[in-house]
């Protein structure tokens, strides 16, 4: 068992070490430091368990347990001191401590007991915890297959309806040219069949649409970057937010705002901002627009507080309110009871997921007809779990207008050939395009001469993936890495989340449009110009 006492006593220190050494119930390697600053500057902070002093040089009280969870925020810390105060045992517990040992007062036998219990404690969370989210991925893959079975159904209807109406209308254009062919009355029922066509097309836009809706509600689930966590005023962030949705909630509601004295949190502050404007939306949407009249009916107010060592934000509306059923599931991916034009479902679900990111919690009040509050709760400090995910695209800034000055060669790495050819004709106006279904074909082709302006790279490949095909590009080419975009569905392996983590290369989420395409391409050819075109 690998065990960091934090004690900067060194006769206690050493009588635990004796203790610990001459018990032969389970072998704990111990390591000490003295204090909160020598356990941040550890390299590997990796252990079993924490033995902490409540008074230390740098920290005392219960400030000094809540500074090491949010060093060490999985691991299982026990409370060594010398304070025997029973309530002062219990705050430690119901802050987080696993026990709480007052020191000249325990035997050895009971310390390693104390110690194995609480590592075995933290597994079984571990576990628990692993098994919430295997549940969870059981609820976003039937959740997925709800949402995308019904737009793809009528999208591929569609384009087999599509299918026979081309073959007719070209049956029917050969017909044109015969001899006495009505050439007025044939015409004017290809226009029709062509408006049909055009019917047909919009009803698959509208689809796909809802496909990608689904797939860019994923892409956000989930996902924290570490870059993006500083100090925060949550205020600032409400404000913003608010200012942001009122436009689009204003004929359903009045927003109020009632705003606390409040300290910086360690927050990722975009990631806050969707946390209530989903809240905010979420409200104005409980509440009934007024039948006779397009005023605002209903009222949404947005509180903060400073409670102790958290901060509170709160989203209350007088709104229709839930029945029980539906306040306990909420926070359920996919579980809705909007009609489908007002989201997918997930919204509620990625509030909980961030909130819980930020080692915080929100919970749900309602009653019907009596309205519904949100309460988000966030701690004071640093708590923030960032899991390993991939960036977003780094913004890039437009210097500036300029007419398109020449076409560029764009060579396009997917191991889907139909992708690839897609992308082909998504650039051809404007650009030349070169489609390889494997990045060793890419890698051949830039060996033999072959010159391109830009590489847009699938990051997910068999053989070698789009991580393993940069590396061996900078190794053998470094001229031609700042022209590689990646482009990826979804990221998988420890190598690609690394990869996209370290460079400052741009990421694409797939589906891409054709505006994101040729914006990417740009960016890489022309400095993060933006190009004039037409069509």
């Amino acid at each position: 068992m690998r065990v960091v006492l934090i004690e900067d006593n060194p006769i206690d220190a050493q009588a635990l070490l004796d203790r610990l050494s001459g018990q032969s119930i389970v072998e704990v390697a111990l390591t000490r430091v003295e204090s909160i600053a020598q356990f941040r500057a550890m390299e590997d902070r990796s252990c079993d368990a924490i033995l902490l002093d409540l008074t230390l040089e740098d920290s005392q009280g219960p400030a000094t347990l809540h500074r090491v969870q949010a060093l060490a925020p999985d691991v299982p810390v026990v409370v060594l001191t010398a304070d025997a105060d029973d309530s002062r045992s219990l705050e430690m517990v119901r802050g987080g401590a696993e026990d709480y040992l007052v020191k000249g007062r325990f035997s050895t036998d009971s310390l390693v007991r104390v110690l194995r219990y609480a590592v075995e404690r933290a597994q079984l969370k571990r576990r628990l915890v692993h098994a919430d989210r295997l549940v969870m991925v059981g609820q976003l893959a039937a959740g997925v297959a709800h949402e995308v079975a019904t737009p793809a159904a009528f999208v591929l209807a569609n384009m087999g309806m599509l299918g026979e109406q081309l073959e007719e209308i070209s049956r029917d254009l050969g017909v044109l040219a015969e001899p006495g062919a009505d050439i007025a009355r044939h015409i004017a029922d290809l226009r029709g069949r062509l408006a049909e066509c055009g019917r047909w097309i919009v009803d698959n836009d509208a689809g796909m649409n809802r496909i990608c809706a689904v797939v860019r509600d994923l892409q956000g689930y989930s996902k924290l970057d570490r870059d993006q966590v500083s100090g925060v005023d949550l205020n600032q962030v409400v404000v913003r937010a608010v200012k942001l949705v009122n436009p689009s909630v204003r004929h359903q509601a009045e927003v109020v705002l009632a705003l606390g004295d409040l300290p910086t949190i360690e927050a990722d502050g975009n990631k806050l901002e969707q946390v209530i404007t989903n809240l905010v939306v979420n409200a104005a949407q409980a509440i009934e627009v007024g039948q006779n009249s397009g005023a605002a009916t209903g009222r949404i107010t947005v509180r903060t507080a400073a409670v102790g060592r958290t901060v509170v934000m709160s989203v209350e509306d007088t709104g229709v309110g839930m029945s029980e059923d539906v306040r306990t599931r909420v926070f359920e991916p996919f579980f809705t009871t909007r009609a489908r034009e007002h989201g997918t479902g997930l919204g509620l679900a990625i509030v909980a997921e961030i909130v819980a990111q930020h080692g915080g919690e929100v919970d749900c009040q309602s009653r019907p007809g009596r309205g519904t509050r949100f309460d988000v709760r966030l701690p004071i400090g640093d708590t923030v779990s960032v899991p390993a995910s991939l960036p977003a695209p780094a913004p890039r800034k437009h210097s500036g207008t300029t007419a398109l000055p020449f076409r560029g060669r764009i060579l396009f790495v997917d191991d889907e050939p139909s992708l690839g050819r897609v992308y082909g004709r998504l650039v051809r106006k404007v650009h030349d395009a070169t489609i390889v279904e494997s990045a060793r074909e890419a890698l051949e082709l830039i060996g033999s001469g072959e010159k391109f302006d830009v590489v847009v790279c699938d990051l997910m490949m068999p053989e070698m993936d789009g991580a393993q095909f940069f590396e061996r590009v900078r190794e053998q080419y470094p001229q031609w890495v700042s022209r590689i975009v990646f482009c990826t569905g979804g990221v998988v392996t420890e190598r690609s989340r690394r990869l996209v983590s370290s460079v400052d290369n741009l990421l694409l989420h797939k589906p891409v449009s054709r505006e994101e395409l040729l914006q990417a391409i740009d960016s890489v050819m022309f400095g993060g110009q933006v190009i004039e075109r037409s069509g």
